[in-house]
């Protein structure tokens, strides 16, 4: 399972951009309070997370906006995720909680990365 968050004012979308197409069904979205974003990813290793991750950064990037002087500008984002269980043998080794950190920490050092690029660790 991959834990992914992101920062969003709305579920389920990025600026206005309808992410659904780019995770799967049994996929869970959540809300985790202001505007952090989490997807729960079920059955998905690392190489899915930065599909996913992927997936994401590519839908909000495709889609430029105009800016007041006429000029074209593209969104980005920054993500983050993290593989839980950190320890496949022992999952209650490294509890939920702490892959949600997990996560957010590689979503800060994304932003610190100069931005639109997914972080993660396993």
């Amino acid at each position: 399972m991959a834990i992914v968050t992101y920062r969003s004012t709305d579920k389920g979308t990025y600026d206005g951009h309808d992410l659904s197409g780019q995770y799967r069904w049994l996929d869970v979205f959540a809300k985790r309070g202001g505007t952090w974003q989490c997807i729960v990813s079920q059955g998905t290793n690392a190489d899915g997370a930065q599909l996913l991750a992927r997936r994401i950064l590519d839908e909000i990037g495709d889609c430029p906006f105009e800016v007041s002087d006429g000029n074209l500008v593209r969104k980005t984002c920054s993500i983050g995720w993290a593989i839980f269980p950190w320890i496949g043998k022992v999952p209650v080794a490294v509890p939920v909680e702490e892959i949600i950190k997990l996560s957010d920490r590689a979503l800060y050092q994304a932003k610190q990365g100069g931005r639109n690029c997914a972080v993660g660790y396993w």
